[in-house]
């Protein structure tokens, strides 16, 4: 997904998503510990969820390259949190107010789940047992991802004609050429992912593509490249998981039916808006929007957090002026500006100026449930203090990182910069460059024939319309050529097939491969600009990595990776 940042917006769902993967059940493998970064565990469950959403909002491919880089980033952001701490980046009012709506999300979020699992029916064998074989399963998916689901539509009409899965990832992801690796997520678990997108990726047969699947992110189109499973599936581990899986289930079901009970709720709170009140609203945050920044997301992918100027909207509609009344417990409570200017920071900013009505709704939703979780009691939940936890040190992280970096040097030491040059894919990647050439053809029957002719006296192929010669060419130029040739073996006639269909024969005479980059001034003034405002992050890491207590098990990871690629 190429270019797309994954910002942060709380619809009523995702704030109150916060217990996913927690169970009463056995202990699971997925609560084994990874890593400790200094006293601080990650669990296979943490990596897993932090780096299937890392490749779904970048679109980048499950590789141990990536895995390893994503743990060390894992524990970068943890050993930041612990310096951000020490440093008491967390003592300001700002840092509290964070902490307060983290809490009262958490909150709502625990009476969300208490109360809508009361009102559904019992998970029954049948179900529980296809988790199980579920959970035992990978699906290798693939998938296009959309912000906007006419796009979303519009490409799977024509995948429904007869559009190619990887034509449609070039258009999808903005790509110069086919690419075989497009879109490609590798191995999923059923309780890895997205709730909608484990279930339509799992409901898909092998090479079967799904319609449009709404997740947090965006619209997914899926499609089912493999599917494995655990060649032994034994009743007694069924029976043994079986608590855990029912209640993991359970909480899947509740996640993806929750609209309904959230409608429900809203409903018997009969909800009264002062339109006037939100007309006016709306204009102030209009006025407001260009002074709005969005947050930078850093480890964490979520969606959309804008931090708008609330002062300045507060000058124009005071925090006392009444927005809607609500009943609650037999009581009228009155939802003001003041109530939705201390959730507006936790809300899509987008939405807040283009249907400030419906921000609002949000806002007074969290507002009505977090009430409701106070009066169960919820607010003294072991879940409510983990998510404040979590919540806290990703905070930390940020606060330190946007410190470091709003002074970078003007200037960084010859060394480090060719250094970065180095470490940079840039200087890892070559271009090749061939003396080759092709001969077009209508059809397969066409090009083997004269494959057969070729084979043995290929100085004729230059009597076929369309050969052309290709000497000294720079393959980076010819991205439609680019894998077959750097694949061909020399000095024989190829058959080969374009991603258009088209058929051709080609023929390597030599190739060879060279640096893409050299270190010059304009690469260092370019590196310049990419190190400098990292550089102060860098080195305090550094330093910190010297002093930490940082223990991997290694097996583990390795038997993680192992396990994804069955």
């Amino acid at each position: 997904m190429r270019g797309q940042g994954f910002c942060r917006a709380f619809s009523i769902l995702l704030a109150l998503g916060l217990a996913a993967c927690a169970g009463d059940g056995p202990p699971d493998e997925r609560d084994r510990v990874v890593t400790n970064a200094d006293g601080t565990p990650i669990t296979v469950a943490d990596f897993e969820t932090s780096y299937v959403a890392f490749l779904m909002a970048t679109g980048q491919n499950d590789t141990p390259a990536n895995r390893y880089l994503h743990l060390a980033q894992r524990v970068d952001a943890s050993l930041l949190a612990d310096e951000a701490a020490r440093r008491d980046y967390g003592a300001d009012s700002a840092f509290q107010a964070l902490m307060e709506r983290t809490r009262r999300q958490a909150v709502g979020g625990r009476f969300f789940e208490t109360a809508f699992l009361e009102t559904l029916p019992p998970m029954d064998d049948a179900e529980v047992r296809r988790a199980f074989v579920r959970s035992k399963q990978h699906v290798v998916a693939r998938h296009l991802f959309y912000r906007d689901q006419a796009a979303a539509q519009a490409a799977h009409a024509r995948l429904l004609a007869g559009s190619d899965f990887l034509e449609e990832a070039v258009l999808c992801y903005d790509l110069p050429a086919v690419d075989s690796s497009a879109g490609m997520l590798g191995p999923i678990r059923y309780f890895q992912v997205d709730d909608a997108f484990a279930e339509a990726a799992f409901a898909l047969d092998v090479g079967e593509i799904s319609a449009p699947v709404r997740s947090r992110y965006g619209y997914h189109i899926i499609r089912a490249e493999e599917k494995t499973s655990t060649p032994i599936v034994t009743e007694s581990e069924y029976q043994y998981r079986k608590e855990g899986l029912a209640s993991q289930a359970a909480l899947r079901t509740r996640r993806l039916e929750g609209d309904r009970f959230v409608r429900s709720f809203m409903e018997g709170l009969d909800v009264q808006v002062d339109a006037p009140a939100v007309r006016s609203l709306a204009q102030a945050v209009r006025r407001l929007e260009n002074r709005a920044a969005s947050a930078s997301v850093e480890l964490d992918v979520e969606p959309e957090t804008a931090r708008p100027d609330l002062r300045a909207l507060r000058s124009e509609l005071t925090p006392d002026t009444p927005l809607a009344t609500y009943l609650f417990e037999g009581e009228t409570v009155v939802f003001t500006a003041g109530d939705y200017y201390f959730w507006l920071p936790e809300l899509p900013f987008s939405e807040a100026t283009a249907r400030t009505a419906a921000s609002v709704g949000r806002a007074l939703r969290n507002d009505a449930l977090f009430r409701a979780g106070l009066e169960r009691g919820l607010d003294s939940d072991p879940a409510v203090a983990d998510e404040m936890a979590r919540e806290g040190r990703r905070e930390l992280t940020r606060r330190i990182r946007d410190t470091l970096r709003a002074h970078p040097p003007a200037a960084l030491p010859e060394t480090e910069l060719r250094a970065a040059f180095d470490r940079s894919p840039a200087a890892r990647r070559r271009r090749w460059i061939a003396d080759f050439w092709i001969v077009p053809f209508a059809s397969q029957s066409e090009a083997e024939a004269a494959q057969a002719l070729l084979a043995s006296d290929p100085s004729g192929a230059a009597r076929y319309a369309g050969y052309v010669w290709h000497e000294e060419a720079n393959l980076d130029a010819l991205p439609e050529w680019a894998a077959t040739v750097r694949q061909a073996p020399l000095a024989q006639v190829l058959l080969a097939r374009q991603a258009s269909g088209a058929w051709a024969l080609v023929r390597v005479e030599r190739r060879r491969s060279e640096p893409a980059a050299a270190y010059d001034d304009a690469v260092r003034d370019s590196l310049l600009r990419a190190v400098a405002p990292r550089y102060n992050e860098y080195r305090l890491l550094q330093r910190l990595h010297e002093r930490a207590t940082v223990r991997t098990d290694s097996a583990l990871f390795r038997q993680m990776m192992q396990l994804g690629r069955e």
